[in-house]
């Protein structure tokens, strides 16, 4: 019995790790007008323009990336994708709604980006439509936002949100993510989106990325950092 119980612990943990291995996938809760694939790893917006918000299949780690690779595109619509973090859970009793903006936008603790402006809610009192404009990325510019562009999110330990794209990061888009609970990528496949795909490229971190991250969930905030009796360019490194 015993060795029974043993080889199902480990048969088990090997099947959670191959699953990280293997990167995300889109959750199986999704948008009424999103087709996935069998693997879930690509999502179809099939009609119309809205219905097509997706989520991760987990919440993600700080520093960890959700990429996204854009398969197609339609020039029929206006508008593009919308994309950034939540803390609903897909498994949630309602359904996802037709838009991520502004309506999973208009309770606290999503941020997604949709052109430059990052959009969110402050508190239930305090109502915006948007948290930050002027982002160093739209998503609305076809001349950036192409079939084949990957673009990826993530978040730091001290609660910034973070864009990518083809793999570089373009600054931190908002501050104030909350620390205390878990946060999926959501996506909205909207308007001139037609098809995004996971990507399934491991990151693996490197000491120095691993040594910063330890520090980082030790210090409480960003401006703790300035306190500690370490070299400029370290502290410089630390807030990254």
């Amino acid at each position: 019995m015993g060795a029974r119980q043993s080889s199902a612990r480990a048969t088990t943990t090997r099947s959670r790790d191959d699953d990280e291995f293997s990167g995300y996938r889109f959750h199986a809760v999704c948008g009424a007008n999103v087709a996935l694939s069998p693997d879930r790893r690509t999502a179809m917006r099939r009609r119309s323009f809205k219905d097509g918000v997706v989520f991760s299949d987990r919440p993600l780690r700080p520093r960890e990336t959700f990429e996204i690779e854009i398969v197609a595109l339609e020039r029929e619509w206006v508008g593009s994708l919308r994309f950034g973090l939540t803390a609903r859970n897909p498994t949630g009793p309602s359904p996802p709604p037709p838009f991520a903006v502004p309506i999973l936008t208009g309770k606290p603790g999503t941020y997604v980006l949709a052109g430059c402006a990052v959009h969110g809610t402050v508190d239930e009192a305090t109502t915006v439509s948007w948290i930050r404009d002027g982002y160093a990325l739209n998503l609305d510019d076809l001349g950036e936002i192409k079939e084949g562009t990957r673009l990826g999110v993530l978040y730091d330990p001290f609660g910034r949100l973070i864009f990518t794209v083809d793999g570089n990061e373009r600054g931190v888009a908002c501050e104030g993510l909350p620390h205390d609970v878990p946060l999926f990528a959501v996506l909205d496949i909207y308007g001139r989106a037609k098809a995004v795909r996971v990507m399934q490229s491991r990151q693996v971190s490197s000491l120095q990325d691993l040594c910063r991250l330890v520090i980082q969930r030790n210090v409480a905030e960003s401006r703790n950092v300035d306190e500690l009796t370490l070299p400029r360019n370290l502290k410089r490194f630390l807030k990254c």
